[in-house]
């Protein structure tokens, strides 16, 4: 019998290469995936140790999205959220392989978060993409609670000084 669901996520960052490598970002979901399905760990260690003595190999995307595939089924349902792949270069290649995962492993809901950008689409293959525009008004809000939030614990800073500092980043916010 499948368990019930699984939750993947994962957070990509411009000024951190790691975060925008596929294959980091599929490795970092298998191993969250393995957590519920615990054969996903023990098949990575037992196929990389084995190919080489002296050092582990990196798995491929291929590798991984394969073991995905392999084990991926025996969650009722496994839920992935790449957040921000926008901030990547690599958005494209991460996109394919995420429809590839899809188009494959019937179970799994893929979550991707992008500001917007004229140069990337996710576009839909086989299977239902909603697609929900954020507009930057609607953050505006969470933004000024987290700067009153952030402000009020510097009471070295002068009241006028963290006005301004909240005013000045809430009006270049933008939503961001």
């Amino acid at each position: 019998m499948a368990a019930a669901a699984g939750f993947a996520y994962f957070f990509c960052s411009f000024d951190d290469l790691g975060t925008q490598d596929p294959v980091n970002i599929l490795g970092s979901l298998l191993a969250q995936t393995s957590t519920y399905i615990p054969r996903i760990a023990q098949e990575i260690s037992t196929s990389f140790k084995a190919q080489s003595k002296s050092r582990l190999n990196r798995p491929t995307l291929d590798q991984q999205e394969q073991i995905l595939v392999r084990h991926g089924e025996a969650l009722g349902m496994l839920l992935v959220v790449v957040d921000a792949v926008n901030e990547s270069p690599q958005r494209s290649d991460i996109t394919a392989c995420l429809v590839r995962l899809a188009s494959r492993l019937g179970n799994l809901r893929i979550i991707v978060s992008s500001t917007g950008d004229p140069d990337f689409r996710l576009t839909s293959h086989s299977f239902r993409l909603l697609e929900v525009e954020m507009k930057p008004n609607v953050v505006d809000g969470d933004i000024q609670l987290y700067l009153q939030s952030a402000l009020d614990s510097k009471a070295v800073l002068s009241p006028d000084l963290r006005l301004e500092i909240k005013e000045s980043i809430s009006r270049e916010a933008q939503g961001m």
